[in-house]
């Protein structure tokens, strides 16, 4: 509903919504499309308030800049789906997934994102080796989004170590702008 009042060029609204993740989500989309928030709860409700803002904010300049600096058949997105990788052993495919983010860490060429839905939140939530590559990886500029549906669903919200709690609507715009996208 929100996405839908941004797009009709809408400056000022209220979006009301019954649970933190989704003040989190509204918030975060808001950031991204220029617009201040403003949140009340009454009653178990949250009045997330819209406003649109003056100036571009730090986040967005980088956005810009990072999108100047595009290179067709650059933009590729990592989409993590699970918190293993391949069919059989969950150990073996847990460590799996671990060696090759570490291998995707020590290349040269890096992915522009890496999208963690679904139990693949738990590389950056609980599992140790990962969140230290993922770390080291996000210093090098590639941008981590963790789906906040999913960490509130897997009650894993607070525990999010590395990375960005973003909305399906950050993980369709990745997606249908990437270059190539890799799944695991």
């Amino acid at each position: 509903m929100a996405k839908k009042l941004i797009d009709a060029q809408e400056s000022h609204f209220t979006v009301y919504v019954d649970n933190r993740p989704a003040v989190e989500n509204l918030k975060r989309l808001a950031k991204t499309q220029g617009f201040a928030t403003e949140v009340h709860e009454e009653n178990q409700t949250y009045h997330v308030q819209f406003s649109r803002e003056g100036e571009v904010d730090a986040q967005q300049e980088s956005e810009k800049k990072s999108q100047e600096k595009f290179v067709p058949g650059t933009n590729k997105v990592l989409y993590i789906s699970r918190d293993t990788m391949g069919a059989g052993d969950a150990a073996l495919g847990k460590n799996l997934l671990r060696m090759f983010l570490y291998s995707v860490d020590q290349r040269e060429e890096l992915p522009q994102t890496i999208l963690m839905l679904n139990s693949g939140i738990r590389m950056a939530t609980e599992d140790s080796q990962s969140i230290e590559t993922l770390k080291a990886l996000h210093e090098k500029g590639v941008e981590i989004l963790v789906c906040g549906t999913c960490l509130d669903f897997y009650g894993m919200l607070d525990r999010l170590q590395v990375g960005s709690v973003c909305t399906m609507y950050d993980i369709t715009e990745r997606l249908f702008h990437a270059d190539i996208v890799i799944s695991v």
